[in-house]
């Protein structure tokens, strides 16, 4: 844990305070910043910046003064997940302002429009089900933090939850209990998913075990 002195650290803070020391602790957070050191911080090892200036990691300290004022005076359509969406956001800003000629927005993002369609994968050409259709899944019981790191590994990014639905399947020698979690991801994930649409889905043959998340799936595609 080491005093860092010597130096200007700026905080950049609305008092626009400077000070010559900092102590940190072995994790690297910062434990005090000040010009006199304080007694408990006395025994530390002190490492000499050589009249450095340090800020804090990534600050941007600067302003686009005509972006500015196009936000404040505009619309934003970054919201919207649809053409549709964007559509209503634009037109319920033209009707509140009849006399603008130009209409210009922000927050146009590929990235945030939903794509109506999900993630299958085919399962081995042996064993259980063999050489049919399922969503991705992982064995065990997983609440909604270990569902949500299980997608991540996948490679996706949850946007948003949106449903939960819990099943059972019986066959001849072993019992399914299922939870499985609507969602919305950004990403494509690894190279055995397929993301289909609704017609996609429907000409994939997906076993009569995950029926209860079948029918959801083609309700939500049906839907976009």
């Amino acid at each position: 844990m080491p005093v860092f002195e010597n130096a200007r650290f700026i905080t950049c803070e609305a008092e626009g305070e400077v000070f010559f020391k900092m102590a940190a602790g072995a994790d690297g957070r910062i434990l005090w910043l000040g010009d006199d050191l304080p007694a408990e911080y006395a025994s530390m090892p002190r490492i000499d910046l050589g009249g450095a200036v340090a800020v804090p990691a990534f600050g941007d300290t600067h302003m686009h003064f005509e972006s500015f004022s196009t936000f404040e005076n505009t619309f934003n359509i970054s919201d919207a997940h649809s053409f549709d969406e964007a559509a209503a956001i634009v037109r319920t800003y033209a009707e509140a302002h009849p006399k603008e000629k130009l209409l210009i927005g922000f927050g146009a993002c590929g990235h945030l429009v939903r794509e109506g369609r999900l993630a299958l994968r085919r399962r081995p050409d042996t064993g259980l089900l063999a050489g049919l259709w399922e969503f991705p899944n992982v064995e065990g019981a997983l609440d909604e933090t270990a569902a949500g790191a299980a997608v991540e590994a996948m490679g996706l990014s949850v946007i948003d939850w949106q449903s939960r639905l819990t099943a059972k399947h019986i066959f001849t020698h072993v019992e399914w209990r299922m939870t499985g979690y609507a969602l919305t991801v950004r990403g494509d994930g690894p190279a055995e998913l397929e993301w289909v649409d609704a017609a996609g889905l429907a000409a994939r043959s997906v076993p009569s075990a995950f029926a209860r998340y079948y029918e959801e799936a083609k309700r939500e595609l049906e839907m976009k």
